[in-house]
C-alpha cells in the first residue's frame, strides 16, 4: 500500500496498480481431515528474531484465559535464548515447545498437523509461511504489517490483527481456541486452490491482455475471484 501511494504520489494512475501475490509450489495434502486433539494446535515457523513478533505471540497467549492451546515453534535466530527465557518467565513451558529447525520437506508434513498458524511479525513483505499454512488447510493469524494478510478474505481462512492492539490479539487467540471445532479444512483446501502457480500466471496474463490489448474486464486478484465465486453459490445453489 505504501509503494502504490508512492508512485501515485509521482503520478502513477491508481487504475495501472494490481494486488499481486506470492505463490509457492504446490503441496501434497495427505488427510485434510480434523486433527484428533483436545487442545487446538497453533504453530509458528520463522526466524526467531524481534522483527518476527514471536514475543508479541508470547505476550498474548500468556493472557488467554482458555487453556486448552499448544504452541510450537520451528525456527532459531539469535534471539533464541531470549525466547525462552520469556516462555519461562509466563509460565508458559508445559504450553510452547521449541522444535529447532527441521527440514522443508519435514516441515510441510508437521504444518498439516496443526490448527493455526500465527504470524505475528511486526514487518513482512509478504510471508510465505501463509501460503504453506493455508495450502495445508490452516487457519492462520496474522498482523496487519504482513503483506500475505491481504490473503485472509474472511473468519474462516483466519483473522488479522492489528500490530499496535496486542489485546485483540489475545481476544482472536481466545475466540479462535473456543471455535475449534468449527475450523473447516475442506474450505481452506478449496481456497488455497485459487493461490496455486497456474491461477497466478493465468492471474498475470489476464492483467497483460486487459491493459495491452484491450481483452476482457479488469481481472480480480485471485483472493476476490474466490469470495466472488463463493457468494454466488451460496445465492444460487444447484438443485
Amino acid at each position: 500500500a505504501s509503494t502504490q501511494k508512492w508512485y501515485i504520489e509521482c503520478g502513477v494512475k491508481p487504475e495501472n496498480f494490481h494486488s499481486f501475490l506470492y505463490s509457492i509450489e504446490d503441496v501434497e495434502v495427505l488427510d485434510s481431515k480434523p486433527i484428533v486433539s483436545e487442545q487446538i494446535k497453533f504453530l509458528f515457523i520463522g526466524q526467531l528474531i524481534e522483527r518476527k513478533g514471536l514475543d508479541i505471540l508470547l505476550q498474548s497467549l500468556s493472557k488467554v484465559e482458555n487453556p486448552n492451546w499448544s504452541l510450537d515453534v520451528y525456527g532459531e535466530g539469535e534471539d533464541e535464548q531470549t525466547i525462552a527465557n520469556l516462555i519461562n518467565e509466563l509460565h508458559l513451558s508445559d504450553k510452547v515447545n521449541l522444535n529447532g529447525v527441521v527440514s522443508n520437506k519435514e516441515l510441510r508434513t508437521i504444518v498439516g498437523q496443526h490448527h493455526v498458524l500465527v504470524l505475528p511479525s511486526r514487518f513482512d513483505g509478504w510471508g510465505a509461511v501463509v501460503n504453506e499454512a493455508i495450502a495445508s488447510g490452516l487457519q492462520v493469524i496474522c498482523s496487519n504489517k504482513c503483506g500475505a494478510s491481504i490473503l485472509i478474505v474472511n473468519d474462516k481462512i483466519g483473522h488479522v490483527f492489528n500490530i499496535d492492539d496486542t489485546k485483540s490479539l489475545t481476544k482472536i487467540l481466545e475466540q479462535t481456541i473456543s471455535k475449534k471445532e468449527q475450523i473447516d479444512r475442506d474450505y481452506i483446501l478449496e481456497y488455497s486452490n485459487y493461490l496455486k502457480g497456474d491461477k497466478v500466471a493465468q492471474y498475470l496474463i489476464d492483467i497483460i491482455n486487459f491493459h495491452y490489448k484491450n481483452k476482457g474486464s479488469r481481472p480480480l486478484p485471485p483472493w476476490e475471484k474466490f469470495q466472488l465465486e463463493k457468494n454466488n453459490n451460496t445465492q444460487n445453489p444447484i438443485n
